[in-house]
């Protein structure tokens, strides 16, 4: 399984605003199974959307668009995935009345370019957006599935969370993760690696190890990918073990364990 996030969006690029949903829905998609193998950020051109969706459509299951579907001029992704996936933009019913319903709710008027919001291309399969006027979008080509998010990041996380995340999880055969960390002190990382470079090497294949320092501290993650729950349980915890005996009294806890809870 492997995934693609693109960010879209020149205040990304130049550093006026943080990406921060790049990093959420790398973190989201590892706890299910499903591998982030790039992240792009891209500026707000057609030929740059246009130029993503040709180099990774067919390649990737699964690709993630953050940003562009706001009410202003440069906000094109809407138009550019319909015109990419050969779709006419219609004016959705459920989606006007969200908007309508939200307007109302505070009080304002609102204008054809609100309006415009709720047309969306007939290729696609709507995402509501519970907390904005922007719906999300799922296309479907070439055995990738290509969704498009609002970059307004709390909305995105939460159509990411209540709406995407149950349509992976009901068409993706998505594997178990078991994830257990050894929280280490007073052994840099490099020596630390030496100590335990033969137990790493020896790792089975579904098993992997990953370094994450901090000052004072490295916490070595191992993380396990498999069908039966239980038996990876009982595998990874084993070579915690392994592991843990090997390191002795440079171990100082386990999973989120700090130095001044041990």
């Amino acid at each position: 399984m492997r995934a693609i996030v693109i960010t879209i969006g020149d205040e990304l690029l130049n550093g006026t605003t943080v990406d921060t949903n790049s990093a959420f829905l790398g973190r989201e998609l590892g706890n299910i199974g499903i591998q982030l193998f790039e992240k792009l950020a891209i500026s707000d051109k057609k030929e740059h959307i246009i130029d993503s969706l040709e180099r990774y459509v067919g390649k990737a299951d699964l690709i993630l668009f953050t940003g562009g579907l706001g009410p202003t001029k440069d906000d094109i992704t809407k138009q550019t995935l319909c015109e990419y996936f050969g779709g006419t933009l219609v004016r959705d019913a459920s989606v006007l009345a969200g908007i309508e319903k939200a307007f109302a709710r505070r009080g304002l008027t609102m204008t054809d370019r609100n309006r415009d919001q709720a047309l969306v291309p007939d290729v696609c399969t709507v995402v509501p957006n519970a907390y904005g006027t922007a719906p999300g979008m799922l296309f479907e080509q070439d055995g990738s599935l290509v969704f498009s998010m609002p970059g307004v990041p709390f909305e995105m996380r939460s159509m990411f969370t209540e709406q995407v995340m149950p349509i992976l999880q009901q068409r993706l055969e998505l594997p178990v993760i078991v994830n257990r960390h050894l929280m280490t002190s007073g052994i840099g990382e490099s020596w630390l690696a030496d100590r335990i470079a033969d137990l790493e090497e020896a790792l089975p294949p579904h098993i992997t190890l990953a370094y994450l320092p901090s000052p004072g501290v490295v916490k070595l993650r191992l993380t396990g990918r498999g069908k039966d729950h239980r038996k990876l349980q009982e595998e990874v915890d084993a070579q915690v073990h392994l592991f843990a005996k090997r390191l002795g009294k440079h171990v100082y806890g386990y999973d989120e364990e700090t130095l001044m809870a041990s």
